[in-house]
């Protein structure tokens, strides 16, 4: 009995002196200042990006002889995402309708965690689900992209890289929360949480890698 209660302090001993492990603020729901502004940022581009692409099509709609600003080549040109079904897959409702919702939630939902606010284990989950649900959407769009549009919206491609972001991001809180002192992190599960910007920006890489092989340097023609 005295050896399990030794171990399991020198358990709790390791576990809150690694800098990794949750906060007992965090524990409880109040998430790291770092991890509301990154949640802040990340949201906020996918915001921005979301909203240009809708307010370019808005544009396209009532003036289309009009020159767009995203459109700088055959192979970038936001046309495409703009006019085709694939860009309207719900109700006929535009896909960056979507996106400006869920980006502005997830952007109102940093500045109240930023300012002290608490998230619940359920809050967490569906931010995870929802930005895994998010990356399926940018592996189809990428692959819209590729085969069947054959060009590429740049405001697209910056929710894209949002998108990626925030879900790494919810992957390694989700993570770190479920961290305790008799199942520390360790292995993958360590490396998600210390280095999760690292697998984001690997995932981006690929995105990219996968536009050069399709459309190569046409994507700097001016």
């Amino acid at each position: 009995m005295a050896e399990n209660t030794t171990s399991l302090s020198a358990n709790e001993l390791a576990f809150n002196s690694d800098p990794l492990s949750p906060s007992p603020a965090m524990r409880s729901g109040q998430l790291p200042r770092l991890a509301s502004l990154e949640l802040i940022i990340f949201s906020l581009v996918g915001l921005v990006a979301s909203w240009q692409l809708w307010r370019t099509e808005v544009i396209h709609r009532s003036q289309p002889d009009r020159g767009l600003g995203c459109s700088i080549n055959n192979v970038v040109d936001c046309r495409g995402a703009m006019e085709s079904a694939t860009g309207h897959l719900l109700f006929g409702i535009p896909n960056s309708i979507f996106g400006i919702i869920a980006f502005a939630v997830l952007n109102v939902a940093g500045i109240y965690l930023l300012c002290g606010g608490r998230v619940p284990k359920w809050g967490l989950s569906i931010f995870v689900l929802g930005t895994s649900a998010g990356l399926g959407a940018v592996l189809f769009f990428l692959a819209t992209s590729v085969f069947q549009l054959r060009s590429l919206c740049p405001y697209c491609f910056l929710t894209w890289v949002a998108t990626i972001f925030l879900a790494w991001l919810s992957y390694a809180l989700w993570v770190r929360t479920t961290a305790s002192p008799t199942r520390p992190l360790n292995g993958a599960r360590r490396l998600v949480v210390g280095y999760w910007w690292l697998g984001a920006l690997l995932s981006v890489a690929i995105v990219v890698t996968v536009l050069f092989a399709a459309f190569g340097l046409q994507i700097f023609r001016l």
